[in-house]
């Protein structure tokens, strides 16, 4: 993807490119340090009834139990939009809109996330329901914006939730 063109900041050591059968998917192209920074998403915000209506729904991800946040452009998503979910996470939240590096990654490695670590069930939003792909020992099957409520997860990710989701727990 040309760097130009993102609405997000991307950290010199990831590029967009694809990912099978999920499409597409972040990656590391150089080796990348435990903590390191990788994206920055920038986007648009929506609120739950917006959220409720947007043409690409798998898209955007939770901010604020009443607020999502999407890409600019959905048709060439950046940031945390092009990052796939996975139940053993490579990366984890800083904030509400930051990526970092769970742990060292080398290239070509796949930087993915947990998306238990941004969604949660809220008034007014449909439950989200998602069959995983991600296939690594110990895989949930199924993602839910529920998963946060499990105190296995909480625990295994404490401090990589979104600082909104954190205040829920």
């Amino acid at each position: 993807m040309n760097t130009t063109q993102l609405v997000s900041f991307h950290s010199s050591k990831v590029e967009i490119r694809a990912a099978g059968a999920k499409g597409i998917g972040l990656f590391a192209c150089s080796p990348i340090q435990d903590g390191e920074l990788l994206v920055i998403t920038g986007g648009r915000i929506l609120t739950t009834q917006q959220f409720e209506t947007f043409s690409h729904g798998n898209l955007p991800f939770q901010v604020e139990t009443f607020a999502h946040i999407a890409p600019v452009y959905p048709e060439r998503p950046d940031g945390m939009f092009a990052v796939n979910h996975s139940c053993a996470p490579t990366a984890g939240l800083s904030g509400q809109l930051s990526l970092v590096a769970l742990r060292a990654l080398q290239a070509d490695e796949e930087i993915t996330y947990d998306y238990v670590m941004t969604d949660s069930d809220a008034d007014g939003i449909t439950p989200f329901i998602m069959k995983c792909l991600c296939g690594v020992t110990g895989c949930r099957g199924i993602i839910t914006d529920r998963d946060w409520r499990q105190p296995e997860l909480r625990e295994r990710y404490r401090g990589y939730f979104s600082s909104y989701l954190q205040k829920r727990f």
